[in-house]
């Protein structure tokens, strides 16, 4: 039988937390594991979001700042914890920016082949937030898998 060659080295997937980021987490584990890739988690602190709810709250930034990075630190622990299961190399990044931006600029710095993202919208005071998945499709380079 002839062997493949890997067609994605380094993916990256990209997560909010939501189920449907868990979902394209589950997704891109597995197809880590087919191609024998290299996974990246990436949970991106939104400063729009981190304004917002420093506003709402009456917080400080830093604080919602810390409590976000704090939740994205379990977010990733989860999905890293598939890639091992799956004996797969692994890295966690958390960065503040706006998530499309710093989704284009990690694919790009990084290398990466494939960006694997669930898609959906977020509500915030009854606007609808920018689709960050349209936005990525639209600005990277390498392929986008999305999950519904």
């Amino acid at each position: 039988m002839v062997e493949m060659p890997t067609m994605f080295r380094k993916i990256l997937i990209p997560s909010d937390g939501t189920p449907v980021s868990v979902a394209a987490g589950r997704v891109g584990v597995r197809l880590a594991r087919a191609q024998q890739s290299e996974v990246v988690f990436a949970y991106i602190v939104d400063t729009l979001v981190v304004e917002e709810l420093a506003s709402s709250l009456r917080k400080s930034r830093k604080q919602v700042q810390e409590e976000m990075n704090g939740r994205g630190r379990q977010y990733l622990a989860t999905l890293s914890s598939m890639a091992h299961r799956e004996s797969l190399i692994s890295s966690e990044i958390i960065c503040s920016g706006v998530p499309y931006i710093e989704i284009e600029r990690m694919s790009r710095d990084m290398g990466i082949d494939l960006i694997v993202m669930g898609v959906g919208h977020k509500k915030m005071r009854g606007i609808l937030i920018g689709d960050v998945t349209q936005r990525v499709i639209q600005s990277v380079d390498c392929p986008v898998l999305v999950v519904k």
